[in-house]
């Protein structure tokens, strides 16, 4: 039985000085994408990685990406293309071709799918009422649903993150426009945050596992060993299940706290 594929972000990827805004938005990393599989994946032995969308790979350079994967020995992984897609009107259209063309990007190099946001974008301090989150709903289910049929032709699955802004921080309200969209292609990414009901294991994990296919492990700059959440329960439990989706880690962003939670990830039944 295994607990899933460990995956690495790119957003490990960050140098000394370097912000989200340079890798995401502005596209300017400080170090090449072969470098960076050279000194934070290949070493752990690990050939899956989570790329970021626009941050690393766009349309106009796939091929010259695809061949630094496989010239790395890279096998597979997903896009990360972290915009809420609970967007509205006048922003929807920007979002679903971004989407789209995370997903063109995705099957270019053979990966699994993209994960994203449910939104809407709870780092500005938005605090909707309730008419404002049926709103939002709303405009997630509008959002993603063209993206179904692409993902279906592509053999593709879009995993959108757990307890992400309003349409995702309550179970209830995830499955409820899980149930609405009700397509395969539309799956959970868990990412547990201790101390949140509905981000937590076991409660939100035991109450959403049929539709988690995705898990994030973030150490944000600490020891996997540290904090309170409960990864070593998550792990054994997804080992329980024979999980076969991916495990990515990010935010540990040192070699070293990225080899320690590769190791981790392994005592517990992942596989490289």
């Amino acid at each position: 039985m295994s607990a899933g594929k460990i995956c690495i972000s790119s957003n490990n990827f960050l140098e000394e000085g370097e912000t989200y805004v340079d890798l995401v938005w502005r596209c300017e990393p400080k170090n090449t994408l072969d470098t960076y599989l050279r000194e934070m994946v290949i070493p752990f032995g690990v050939r899956y990685i989570e790329l970021w969308y626009p941050g690393w790979v766009v349309k106009e350079n796939v091929e010259h990406v695809k061949q630094i994967l496989s010239t790395c020995g890279i096998r597979g992984g997903s896009i990360g293309y972290y915009y809420p897609m609970s967007t509205p009107k006048q922003f929807a259209g920007d979002r679903r071709k971004g989407l789209l063309n995370a997903m063109d990007v995705a099957e270019v190099l053979g990966f699994s799918g993209v994960v994203t946001l449910p939104g809407p974008a709870d780092w500005y301090n938005y605090t909707p009422n309730e008419q404002e989150v049926e709103r939002d709903i709303e405009n997630l289910i509008k959002n993603v649903r063209p993206a179904i049929k692409w993902a279906e032709e592509r053999n593709l699955t879009i995993y959108m993150e757990v307890g992400h802004g309003a349409c995702g921080d309550t179970v209830d309200r995830q499955m409820r426009w899980l149930k609405e969209l009700g397509a395969e292609r539309i799956r959970l990414n868990f990412h547990p945050v201790a101390g949140n009901k509905h981000r937590e294991f076991p409660e939100a994990f035991e109450r959403l596992k049929d539709y988690i296919a995705y898990v994030h492990i973030a150490g944000f700059g600490k020891s996997i060993n540290l904090g309170s959440n409960n990864f070593d329960g998550l792990l054994r439990r997804l080992k329980e299940t024979s999980f076969e989706g991916f495990v990515c880690l990010e935010h540990f962003e040192h070699t070293e706290l990225l080899r320690e939670a590769v190791e981790y990830c392994k005592a517990r039944g992942c596989v490289l």
